[in-house]
């Protein structure tokens, strides 16, 4: 006896069951055998009505080409964006991006043949990729965009690089290379979640999402125009993340594709052997990587070696084609697939991942359902996987190059990182980014990340809050020394539902992806890309909105699956795509308006950390940064011998000096080391609020200071300290420019015999005066109270004794301790030198001054003063021995004859003794 045909409400009950129930649950819910149900699904199945690729594909192409124009016109908001953050030591590194850019200069001449020119480029790119290798052998290939950029933009033969990057024109170019690698990215996602909606796996299937190009739309929205990918875009120095999602996604689609390909007649006889090559090739280019990074082989040794590798690779492919092993297509898209996945690894270490994703793709997606079936068996869909593989040659032979560099990578990496990767995986810890000696190790960070990855998912989903530098509470607080501020810290049981939380969803995700495929794909895609940066390798700080550049592709994903699932359920049949089509255009207007409010922070530095401050109030960084912005932005008039004047935003610290040449004091880089501003002299300078009829000085310096003061209040943070030491020094130094002035304007006063006027003046001379000693022992007393010991502090000190309190005895002890740190440029030495000859003229002349009672001890102090100057030779001698700045040689030698000349026999000349200096005792040892 046959069984009822089933009623029209039960078959509605069966077709929405039989996306998320095996046929036996369904037969148990409705009370009905299992055959009967099998049946019913096989019909529903058969019935489903027939894919139209090139309908879906013309849609997706109208839909890109759409998306690809609002998302330039969103993006269009951040092109003059400029820097931030540490842009100066990534994107605007002073030592190592300009390589190219200076080779070219000086190898290159305008009238040079196209050739040439090309042979030049092609040997200062090399120098260039080497200088950047030793650096950071992990993104070669991002950091040669920015010395390409910086080379094309700021660095033609005929024109002189800016003298301030930061005001420099090449800034809207680097974020148009940002902009379109964003767009690009957008499409590329949109592309893949199209294969992906469109993979064997929901071939007449019931979970199968019914309109995959709008889906493809909608994700392609998402990750285009959420605004926590600003940070990624706009941040200049994280265009290592998007290039990075660039290659992941190239990768995967390229994969995808070539998975396509074998279900062709034509596939070949062995096309398993075009993946077998590659990843030969793939481990050969590691192990060339290791050589270089280990300096076992010289570095252009090794790319040439490499460029070898990939051809014979390239060779052998043609070479399997040719015999009819495989399809020159699907040799095609597997050659991209390891040649993206290649460069990626040169790019961002996340790369490092994509084998598992590519595995995780294939298993979830690249083989068709079991028949028969609305849902998979009942095993989960990874140990169902693995045992497809065991049985399954074919495929088994595809994905064994990608299980092996799984293993390969993470031992690549270790061994490219070197020791500092070792350190952190062995439990050495780092310091918290943003606060002061605040250990992080991995029983902080670990579980902090747990909580992170909530905070990602719910900035994806809502957008509120979103924080270039969050001050982010850690899961388990750590030790802090006594008169630190401690961080913010979350309950133990908010930890305790995050851990909890993920574990489950990874449970869930291991036993039931083969019924939700999309989420599985999203939490295994979205695991292994954080993993890097979210599990055992610790990084000063905890959470970046950058980190989910990628995840947003996963978060797209589920997006789509979710408002189809939704419509399905509840919208009528003729009105579902037009209401998935609705849905793709509110998420894409409401996130153009909230990237373009989000890149008006981004506008610039000043903007973006006023934003952080009132987000992160208790976080010392977000004061301080936002305290240098203010203390960099204090205008200047230049003014040139031949009349002619500038403004400028000089960053830093202006210090009058022997040079004709104007020097600055870089804040930003916690030394008061000077570096010339320009070559051609500076007649004078002045701040653009200067006044002389009394009133204070008051700028954006002061604003700086009363941001420091909030630092020092929570804790004695080092930067803090400096920079206000520094702004001390910098409103002395205009104390005394004035001081000069009124000198002069008091001469014009005594002809007019005006003795109101030189009254005044006086009394304002007197004033400046004890104002200028207070404000260099300030500045004294916040270098002391730096508890860190380090190459800055000294060299502070030792400069603050030698230019404003004339304690030569301290000078000197404070610049030898400074030239025994590594990172001490050679300009030390010559500093050292100065005070060294200083310090052995006074000695000389101390007891021939009129009326000195040092006078019976002149031998004492001349044979001390000839070991001054013995030292100072030595000093002078050792900055032209190293790698020095040529601005300062003519008069480092000029001194360094000078001090000759003293040693010789010839006598200093007599000078004013300044009031107050302190020369020590002769017979005690420097």
């Amino acid at each position: 006896m046959g069984d009822e045909p089933l009623n029209d409400e039960k078959l509605q009950r069966v077709r929405r069951l039989a996306t998320r129930l095996e046929p036996q649950e369904i037969a148990n819910e409705l009370g009905l055998p299992r055959n009967q149900i099998e049946r019913e699904l096989t019909r529903l199945e058969e019935a489903l009505p027939a894919w139209d690729p090139a309908r879906s594909r013309v849609i997706l192409a109208i839909g890109l080409c759409l998306l690809f124009v609002l998302g330039a016109a969103v993006w269009s908001s951040n092109l003059n964006s400029g820097y931030h953050f540490d842009d100066t030591h990534t994107a605007l590194d002073q030592v190592r991006i300009p390589t190219l850019r200076r080779y070219m200069r000086d190898a290159v001449r305008e009238d040079d043949s196209p050739m040439r020119k090309l042979r030049e480029l092609r040997k200062g790119s090399m120098r260039a990729a080497e200088e950047i290798f030793r650096w950071n052998p992990f993104r070669v290939v991002t950091y040669m965009t920015f010395a390409y950029q910086d080379w094309w933009l700021n660095g033609l033969a005929d024109k002189p690089p800016p003298s301030d990057p930061w005001l420099s024109r090449a800034k809207t170019g680097v974020h148009v290379f940002n902009d379109a690698v964003h767009l690009l990215n957008g499409l590329l996602a949109a592309l893949l979640a199209y294969l992906t909606f469109t993979a064997p796996a929901f071939r007449r299937s019931l979970s199968a999402n019914r309109y995959p190009a709008i889906a493809a739309l909608m994700v392609g929205v998402v990750f285009t125009l959420h605004p926590m990918q600003s940070q990624a875009v706009t941040y200049v120095s994280q265009r290592a993340e998007s290039m990075a999602a660039t290659c992941y996604l190239t990768a995967l689609i390229l994969f995808a594709l070539s998975r396509r390909r074998l279900k062709h007649d034509d596939a070949g006889s062995a096309p398993w052997l075009t993946p077998l090559l590659w990843s030969a090739a793939g481990v050969l280019l590691g192990g060339l990587v290791i050589l270089a990074r280990l300096e076992a082989l010289g570095f252009s040794l090794c790319v040439k070696l490499g460029l070898g590798v990939i051809v014979a690779a390239i060779v052998g492919t043609v070479v399997l084609v040719k015999r009819g092993m495989d399809e020159r297509w699907h040799a095609a898209a597997v050659s991209g697939t390891f040649v993206a996945f290649g460069v990626g690894l040169e790019v961002k270490e996340i790369v490092a991942t994509l084998p598992v994703a590519i595995v995780a793709w294939e298993l979830l997606f690249a083989r068709e359902p079991a028949p028969k079936s609305g849902a998979e068996p009942g095993a989960p869909w990874l140990l169902r996987g693995l045992k497809g593989l065991l049985g399954d040659a074919g495929r088994t032979r595809t994905l064994a190059p990608w299980l092996v560099l799984i293993l390969l990578a993470g031992v690549g990496v270790l061994a490219v990182g070197g020791q500092k990767v070792t350190d952190q995986l062995t439990g050495k810890y780092v310091l918290l980014g943003g606060r002061e000696r605040v250990p992080l190790g991995p029983a902080q960070y670990l579980p902090t990340e747990a909580n992170v990855a909530h905070t990602y998912v719910r900035l994806a989903v809502l957008p509120y809050g979103l924080n270039l530098d969050h001050d982010y509470p850690l899961a388990v607080a750590p030790e802090v020394e006594e008169g630190y501020a401690k961080p913010l810290t979350t309950h133990p049981l908010v930890t305790l539902l995050s851990i909890a939380s993920l574990l489950g969803a990874a449970a869930l995700a291991l036993l039931y992806g083969g019924r939700a495929r999309i989420p599985a794909f999203a939490l295994v895609l979205g695991g292994v890309v954080l993993a890097p940066s979210s599990s055992l390798i610790v990084l000063a700080d905890v959470i970046y909105e950058h980190r989910f550049y990628l995840p947003m592709f996963g978060v797209g994903l589920v997006a789509a699956a979710v408002v189809e699932r939704a419509l399905r359920l509840w919208a009528p049949e003729h009105l579902r795509s037009q209401l998935y089509l609705g849905v793709v255009l509110l998420l894409a207007l409401g996130g153009s308006y909230l990237t373009w409010q989000r890149n008006k922070v981004w506008r610039s530095s000043l903007a973006l950390w006023h934003d952080i401050v009132l987000k992160s109030p208790q976080k010392p960084r977000s004061w301080i940064n936002l305290g240098l912005e203010y203390q960099n932005r204090e205008t200047h008039l230049l003014r040139y011998p031949d009349g002619q004047i500038e403004w400028c935003h000089l960053r830093g610290l202006v210090s009058p000096a022997d040079d004709p040449r104007l020097l600055v004091l870089n804040v930003s880089k916690l030394t008061p080391q000077p570096r010339l501003l320009r070559a051609k002299e500076v007649a004078g300078f002045e701040p653009s609020r200067w006044s002389l009829v009394g009133k204070e000085f008051v700028g954006t310096q002061n604003k700086a200071r009363e941001l420091y003061g909030k630092v020092t209040a929570m804790e004695p943070h080092r930067k803090a300290l400096n920079n206000l030491a520094l702004i001390a020094t910098y409103q002395r130094h205009n104390h005394l420019a004035e001081i000069d002035t009124l000198i002069r304007l008091r001469k014009q006063y005594e002809e007019l015999g005006s003795a109101e006027l030189l009254e005044a003046v006086d009394q304002r001379i007197e004033l400046l005066n004890r104002d200028a000693e207070a404000l260099a022992r300030e500045a004294l007393d916040c270098f002391v109270k730096q508890r860190q010991v380090s190459f800055h502090r000294a060299n502070n000190l030792g400069n603050l004794y030698h230019s404003a309190f004339g304690d030569y005895p301290q000078a000197n002890l404070y610049l030898e301790r400074a030239i025994l740190y590594p990172e001490a440029p050679p300009e030390t030495w010559a500093i050292l030198g100065d005070v060294r000859k200083i310090w052995g003229e006074l000695l000389y002349l101390a007891p021939r001054r009129p009326n000195s009672p040092l006078a019976a001890q002149r031998e004492a102090y001349e044979q001390a003063a000839r070991k001054r100057w013995e030292q100072a030779r030595e000093s002078y001698r050792e900055f032209l021995r190293r790698k020095r700045n040529r601005r300062y040689e003519d008069r480092v030698r000029a001194q360094l004859k000078e001090v000759d000349g003293y040693l010789a026999g010839k006598a200093p000349a007599p000078r004013t003794w300044p009031e107050g200096v302190l020369i020590g005792d002769p017979s005690a040892t420097p």
